[in-house]
């Protein structure tokens, strides 16, 4: 996870240029940068909006220890649908299979909030 407090700008580059570089290996031009991206400037507005200020100078990264259980696993849910929901209508760049796309996005950002939350939960440590 990138650190709460990066800079915009930083942050928006880190982003495009990943997405590049998944871009490159999976020969999808420029969509996993437009889902990464986009991800990243919403970041910004959303952890103002539901981090206190104190939160915000103090935490180093959004994590279960940092905040509690039930807001990471909304940021990671909110933030995992809406990649895949970008993604997806890019790949398809159509509404006709609205419906299987839909499909495509739910079961696969609920595969992948199972394993970074089992990630989360395998490898975390208690700070003292």
């Amino acid at each position: 996870m990138l650190p709460v407090r990066i800079a915009p700008p930083v942050l928006l580059l880190t982003a495009f240029f990943t997405g590049m570089v998944l871009d490159s290996f999976m020969d999808t031009p420029g969509m996993h940068s437009l889902a990464i991206t986009t991800i990243a400037y919403i970041r910004i507005f959303y952890f103002k909006a539901t981090l206190s200020k104190e939160q915000l100078e103090t935490l180093k990264q959004p994590d279960i220890a940092g905040t509690s259980i039930q807001w990471y696993l909304v940021y990671v849910s909110l933030f995992t649908f809406m990649h895949h929901s970008i993604l997806f209508f890019a790949e398809a760049f159509t509404f006709t299979e609205f419906l299987s796309t839909l499909y495509r996005i739910i079961l696969s950002t609920a595969v992948t909030i199972i394993i970074i939350m089992a990630i989360h939960l395998l490898f975390y440590r208690v700070r003292e």
